[in-house]
């Protein structure tokens, strides 16, 4: 049962670095995120599309194109109007600093009688697409807002989210690789598979690049899978063909948020799921 907008328990609230699932209400509201492009600067969601900011990814350097949290002003900004229990569910605390930036929000927005109840994904993309979904659920069940939070502490701790990227270059440039783990890779002519580790990107392992696909197949642990991909490659058509042939369901493909693909760079594929 779909509970109406205007009869739930709370209302839940991401940011520019979620991808959110088919069938996601409309009221889950995205935190717009800063986006720098040579000297302009914009919002995503917000003063340029999804499109355009992909677009000067592939056309520039990796580097070129930055991101840069909201402030707190920012976040109380995108959820003013909101009133009572709000969930924000945010990008990983360990990749950026949008979570401490929420909790000072969340202390400002005490006094307005908005309580913020600020969440930690320690993930990215469709996997807090995952969470959200999970949320609904639960509200849907008429569950609280305090018996939410601990159902999905459950469920981040089982989220995989595996990732291959053509070049670490964009990694390196956002800080969220080690330069040392990326040039071993590039000296030894190896591709490697990465993974979302208590919140951090990690090297999951290195494989030959005839063998990339198969191997990140390999580590699908559930009948099905979700996918993420950055347009610059082939928009995960070989991933998904080594799944099918294990028998693995693609449930559903989305397109990388712009903010994702900042730092995953152009041609990334991503493969998730609850473990």
């Amino acid at each position: 049962m779909i509970v109406p907008y205007w009869n739930v328990a709370f209302e839940i609230v991401v940011d520019g670095g979620a991808d959110l699932l088919s069938g996601t209400p409309e009221d889950v509201l995205k935190v717009p995120i800063n986006v720098f492009i040579g000297e302009e600067e914009y919002t995503y969601p917000g003063t340029i599309s999804k499109e355009d900011v992909l677009s000067y990814i592939r056309e520039m350097k990796p580097g070129k194109v930055k991101t840069s949290q909201p402030s707190p002003k920012q976040i109380m900004s995108a959820v003013e109007g909101m009133e009572g229990d709000v969930l924000y569910i945010t990008l990983s605390s360990r990749l950026s600093g949008l979570y401490n930036a929420a909790l000072i929000a969340s202390n400002l927005m005490k006094k307005k009688g908005v309580n913020l109840h600020v969440f930690d994904s320690l993930s990215v993309s469709a996997g807090i697409g995952i969470l959200v979904r999970e949320a609904l659920r639960l509200r849907d069940e008429g569950k609280t807002i305090e018996e939410v939070i601990p159902a999905l502490e459950a469920l981040r701790s089982r989220i995989r989210i595996y990732f291959a990227v053509p070049t670490l270059d964009y990694l390196v440039a956002g800080g969220r690789l080690d330069p040392f783990k990326a040039t071993l890779a590039k000296i030894v002519g190896i591709r490697p598979i990465l993974t979302i580790r208590e919140g951090r990107v990690d090297l999951e392992n290195t494989v030959r690049k005839n063998k990339l696909w198969a191997e990140m197949a390999a580590l699908a642990g559930s009948e099905s899978v979700l996918m993420a991909y950055a347009p610059g490659g082939d928009d995960g058509k070989a991933l998904e063909e080594h799944l099918n042939y294990r028998g693995i369901k693609v449930e559903e493909k989305v397109l990388l948020s712009p903010v994702i693909v900042v730092h995953a760079g152009p041609g990334a594929v991503s493969m998730l799921f609850v473990e």
